[in-house]
């Protein structure tokens, strides 16, 4: 799993996330036994918002350092978008497909498939579909993924003689405040709201959620120029991103009976952003540790996107119902569909990242240095 090139700890952080989000998911096995409150205590965080996060640091690191370096022409920027969405296009539509394939299968209702999951515009500006519904979090990463390379271009054009620091910076206060203010907009619309259209409305809307990414690249723009102070202030800021995190949890808790209010609805979701983009310095310099401890953490993060895709509406919505009705007595035991779940779900992920996963992104390292290599060959020629 190419030990020799990971950096530990942002796999630490990714495998969190993965886990945080299965552990949430799977406690619906464990609700007539374990009381709510107490099961959804160890989810200090939510774990999209760390995926989030860390796709955008990771993500804006290379564009960042691609625009820095040699500028975005439409080259450059078609590389971005074609190592993008080698990596992610490939599980999303064999999931989709398999998924829409069962649903027509399974379901008495045969509705027709919504074609606005082949472009990712099922939830733009409105809430997302019941089917499917994990893929909110690909829309909003797919069209930021799509659109940051954009804006920094069409900054650049609207400010020619401005650093490129400032063209970064602009771009990123821009996706953090617009939005913000569209959040704003939206709560005061829509007045008192609960739980269930707060996540609706605004948690998995494409539109009020790409500054969460933007924190991301925000890290990566601050690495970048501020070296010596990402690595000075890594521990204050790590211990400040924890605190911030907890106290958002402990507000959340504490507040578990009330309805959302306008902070849930607006600064709640700048606040864990923030938060999470807080632990990168740290993480990021946790290159690596004891194998034994290494190894497992690894295989969480490299099968995390896939454990992402397949864990609710195939695992859970999918094989355990079909599971259940072929061995009721067995699901009935206490545990055993939650033990079920996750053995199911970290099983097929990786085979999903063994089989096909890894073989797209060796397909996509193949295509890049046959593009790099006759792009030479056409420069000597000339």
């Amino acid at each position: 799993m190419e030990a020799h090139s990971r950096v530990f700890g942002l796999d630490l952080m990714r495998a969190v996330a993965i886990l945080l989000v299965l552990w949430g998911h799977g406690g619906v096995f464990l609700r007539d036994w374990v009381r709510t409150d107490l099961y959804e205590l160890p989810e200090f965080c939510d774990g999209v918002t760390l995926f989030f996060v860390l796709s955008g640091f990771l993500i804006g690191s290379i564009l960042v350092r691609t625009y820095c370096e040699s500028g975005l022409s439409p080259r450059a920027i078609g590389s971005f978008w074609l190592r993008r969405w080698f990596r992610t296009l490939p599980n999303y539509f064999l999931v989709l497909a398999v998924l829409a394939a069962g649903s027509k299968v399974l379901s008495h209702h045969h509705e027709p498939f919504d074609w606005r999951y082949l472009v990712f515009s099922q939830n733009l500006a409105s809430p997302h579909p019941a089917f499917f519904s994990e893929a909110w979090s690909l829309a909003v990463e797919e069209w930021f993924y799509l659109l940051l390379p954009l804006a920094v271009a069409g900054t650049a054009l609207a400010l020619p003689r401005a650093r490129r620091r400032i063209v970064l910076g602009t771009v990123i206060a821009v996706g953090i405040v617009a939005p913000l203010v569209l959040r704003g907009v939206w709560a005061l619309r829509l007045g008192p709201i609960d739980a269930e259209t707060l996540a609706r409305a605004f948690r998995k809307v494409v539109a009020t959620r790409m500054d969460s990414i933007m924190f991301g690249v925000g890290a990566a723009v601050l690495k970048y120029y501020r070296g010596s102070l990402w690595r000075r202030y890594a521990g204050p800021a790590f211990a400040l991103g924890v605190v911030g995190l907890l106290a958002l949890k402990a507000r959340l808790v504490l507040g578990a009976a009330a309805e959302p209010g306008l902070f849930d609805e607006t600064l709640a979701f700048t606040a864990a952003s923030l938060s999470s983009a807080l632990l990168l310095p740290f993480l990021d310099r946790w290159e690596s540790v004891d194998e034994r401890i290494a190894r497992p953490v690894r295989f969480v993060a490299v099968t995390s996107y896939a454990a992402y895709l397949l864990n609710y509406s195939f695992v859970l919505g999918g094989v355990m119902v079909v599971a259940a009705r072929v061995a009721p007595r067995v699901f009935a035991v206490p545990g055993v569909a939650y033990v079920a779940f996750w053995a199911l779900t970290l099983g097929l992920s990786w085979a999903l990242y063994a089989l096909y996963e890894r073989r797209m992104t060796a397909l996509r390292d193949r295509f890049g240095r046959r593009a790099r290599t006759s792009e030479a060959g056409l420069l000597r020629a000339r």
